[in-house]
């Protein structure tokens, strides 16, 4: 399913420390709280929570908050236009939010070659400032999020191409098929078996290749570990219905 396309937010202002803000207010843009260790005490009309090590808080145009003064806390805070709507939310910590809260902290700290004040460093905060509304966005629009699990199974997959199999997927998993075969079923909540699962990671790379990529058939084939070029189009033939000429050749013929 494709993504739907969100508009760059404009980056006004960024800052950090653990200095509260003085009384209840609210502005024309957004802002972005990122609690970096300790404890940060918000106000809301809601009320008051706690934002600790890792989560955030997104506070659209509008909305009246101030952040008190109890304990101690160091902060990340981004302000910024976006011309996309999201409502008010606490994100708790997760793996991609505290990639981004790594990655943001080291550039705003001049920990890269280019500094944050610069039109270039403005550019390249922006494009991961994206990336993480990105992810609230996705988060909120509750779009289906893989397993660790699967994504590893996934990236297995995709390394070793078609010469992967059941057996070695159980092998790198430390497992048996048979538990292999059961924890994928739950994972995936029934829908589907392992061997799918592997064709189908297989297509979705293939099709990957011959539709963006400017390799031969002969050197994807390869890439794939598939014994001979006649293996793989057949594959793609058995699969698509198509050979891979014709799904190179698709978008060119739209």
């Amino acid at each position: 399913m494709a993504s739907t396309m969100l508009p760059f937010p404009e980056l006004l202002y960024f800052g950090w420390g653990s200095v509260p803000s003085a009384k209840l207010h609210q502005h024309a843009f957004y802002q972005l709280e990122l609690c970096r260790s300790g404890a940060l005490l918000c106000q809301a009309a809601s009320g008051k929570f706690l934002l600790r090590e890792g989560d955030l808080w997104l506070i659209p145009p509008g909305i009246r908050h101030q952040f008190l003064d109890q304990g101690e806390y160091s902060y990340l805070s981004l302000k910024f236009n976006w011309a996309a709507q999201l409502p008010a939310r606490i994100k708790f910590k997760d793996g991609v939010t505290e990639y981004y809260m790594h990655v943001l902290w080291d550039i705003l700290q001049q920990k890269v070659r280019f500094s944050p004040y610069s039109p270039e460093g403005k550019a390249i905060i922006e494009n991961h400032l994206y990336g993480l509304l990105r992810h609230l966005y996705d988060d909120e629009q509750q779009v289906p999020q893989e397993s660790f699990f699967i994504m590893q199974l996934r990236e297995e997959i995709c390394k070793h191409g078609y010469e992967v199999n059941v057996e070695q997927l159980a092998q790198y998993c430390q497992c048996t098929r048979a538990q292999l075969k059961y924890r994928f079923a739950k994972e995936c909540r029934g829908s589907g078996k392992i061997k799918q699962f592997i064709n189908q990671v297989l297509l979705d790379l293939a099709l990957k290749h011959l539709q963006y990529s400017p390799l031969k058939v002969s050197k994807i084939a390869a890439e794939m570990h598939f014994p001979s070029v006649y293996a793989f189009s057949r594959f793609i033939k058995r699969t698509t219905g198509k050979t891979p000429s014709q799904c190179r050749h698709r978008d060119e013929q739209n």
